[in-house]
């Protein structure tokens, strides 16, 4: 039985933003795998965009385990750029900070995972990526850097139960 957090998040999107449902993660040949976890919502991450100008990432994943667990994710077919993907997961943070507002959920109630999967990761990428960081009300968080295939139940704090 979902908790009364994940109802009202529920709700929320099925009021206001049902257009941004996906059904799969994934975007040029890379995808995160979603099987195995507890109840979730998946939404597309460019269409939770407060504006279309706003860069996002590609997906949003809301996982009710105890407290809301929220995965911003950014799949990189090639090339991934440190700064543009930093940029895609804090606008990101910033619309879901919003949602979780709008449904009255506090801070306490989430536990925020920053995700950037891709085929392939050369030392200089991860490097740089790892050096990075998303501050969310005021706390840093680190990015975790997968390859394609990833499954998020593998996240730490996001088992199935």
């Amino acid at each position: 039985m979902a908790s009364q957090a994940f109802e009202r998040l529920e709700t929320h999107v099925r009021v206001h933003m049902q257009d941004a449902r996906a059904q799969r993660c994934c975007e040029a040949g890379c995808e995160l795998r979603l099987e195995g976890l507890p109840p979730f919502i998946l939404l597309s991450g460019e269409r939770i965009a407060p504006d279309q100008a706003r860069r996002m990432c590609d997906c949003v994943v809301f996982v009710e385990q105890g407290p809301i667990h929220v995965a911003l994710v950014e799949l990189k077919g090639k090339t991934v750029h440190a700064d543009e993907v930093v940029e895609k997961l804090r606008n990101s943070s910033e619309a879901v900070l919003g949602m979780f507002r709008d449904c009255s959920l506090r801070v306490s109630q989430r536990s925020i995972h920053f995700l950037v999967l891709a085929r392939r990761w050369s030392r200089p990428q991860l490097k740089v990526l790892q050096s990075k960081h998303v501050t969310v009300a005021g706390v840093k968080h680190g990015i975790l850097s997968k390859r394609c295939g990833f499954s998020l139940a593998d996240t730490a704090g996001i088992a199935a139960r």
